[in-house]
């Protein structure tokens, strides 16, 4: 009994010192960087989300209602197999490279993004058939399958961010979201100014975030090896299955309208509602960016029964400049919203009511 005491002391001296050592580092991240981290990532995030807005309302405002409908379609299924395709991956991705050595991340990304790209594959050819049991045109069907490429620039720019978001490092991703947003808004401003067809115009989303996922390759600095192994594809997509299931739940709640307006009142009536829809979504990228942050801090916390005031305590601490923004928004939305569309948009204008009601639901 003495002996074993006697070797285990030295080792449980060790495991108490590593405990200290990690508390300290983890204030020291807490303190220094989790502010920069998350304002880079919302930053990211809104930019990203504000300029394909506003792209968007600008080609409504150029091609009218029944263009503008026709291109919600492409990217609402876009967007909805998307989701599908990523499955919770990038959640998983973050509390994975968290609690992995610093050795063996490489190889872990090059295993996310590989089962990524296979989960893009899968998610595009769904889309496809999707698109033609929806469509009633054929251009319909070439712009949805157009958008849908971008299913796996998106992939790998997930695996990425996941990546940097769990070392604090989403400054890195800023920066390259800036460089692919700028070449997004030059192609959609002269395909715009030169007249070319909708699905040129369209074919700037894919090109511009596989440029972003380019450039975050780049910057990771690393030589990563892609791994194709459908085992470890199924471990992956197992213990994220949770996260994939709400995270199709909540994106079909937020895309299916479109869908259904399209299939029963036309691409016209789309368009209008469509168009409030973009204007107030952005606001929620603001606390989903937060939250992001959040989460990585949460995986790396050793102690995981610090009880629910200490939580509560940690949630608003890196939460409240993100739902006061929110609010702010959502008051200046339904305030000046009339003004706005009458300004800007006043195709859209009969579009006013769906705003004031979307305002308020995607505050609560």
């Amino acid at each position: 009994m003495t002996t074993f005491s006697g070797v285990d002391q030295p080792a449980k001296e060790t495991s108490v010192s590593a405990a200290k050592n990690q508390d300290a580092a983890t204030q020291e991240v807490r303190d220094g960087s989790l502010f920069l981290n998350s304002a880079s990532w919302v930053s990211a995030r809104a930019l990203s989300g504000l300029a394909r807005t506003a792209i968007l309302l600008a080609i409504a405002r150029h091609y009218g209602p029944k263009d503008f409908g026709e291109i919600v379609l492409a990217i609402s299924l876009t967007e909805i197999f998307r989701t599908i395709s990523e499955c919770g991956l990038d959640t998983i991705a973050i509390r994975r490279f968290r609690q992995s050595p610093e050795s063996s991340k490489t190889t872990l990304l090059g295993a996310f993004i590989g089962t990524k790209l296979l989960l893009a594959t899968v998610g595009d050819a769904i889309s496809i058939l999707a698109l033609f049991a929806i469509a009633n045109t054929g251009r319909e069907i070439l712009l949805g399958t157009v958008a849908g490429l971008s299913l796996f620039s998106a992939n790998v720019v997930g695996a990425f961010s996941s990546y940097f978001q769990s070392s604090f490092s989403m400054s890195q991703v800023l920066s390259t979201t800036v460089r692919s947003v700028i070449l997004l808004i030059a192609l959609t401003a002269i395909s715009v100014a030169c007249g070319w067809p909708v699905v040129v115009v369209i074919a700037g989303l894919p090109v511009a975030e596989g440029v972003n996922a380019a450039l975050l390759w780049s910057r990771c600095g690393k030589r990563i090896r892609l791994r194709f192994d459908l085992r470890e594809a199924l471990s992956l997509l197992g213990e994220s299955l949770p996260i994939g299931v709400m995270g199709a739940m909540v994106i079909l709640y937020f895309r299916l309208d479109n869908l259904i307006i399209f299939k029963f009142c036309g691409a016209a009536a789309l368009g209008l509602y469509a168009a409030a829809s973009r204007i107030v979504e952005p606001l929620l990228m603001i606390p989903h960016s937060f939250s992001t942050t959040l989460y990585s801090l949460f995986s790396g916390r050793r102690d995981r029964n610090l009880g629910v005031r200490v939580d509560f305590r940690t949630v608003l601490r890196t939460m409240w400049p993100a739902y006061g923004f929110a609010a702010t928004a959502v008051i200046i939305a339904i305030g000046a919203g009339h003004y706005f569309l009458a300004y800007f948009f006043p195709e859209y204008l009969s579009a006013y009511l769906v705003l004031r009601l979307l305002a308020i639901v995607l505050l609560v």
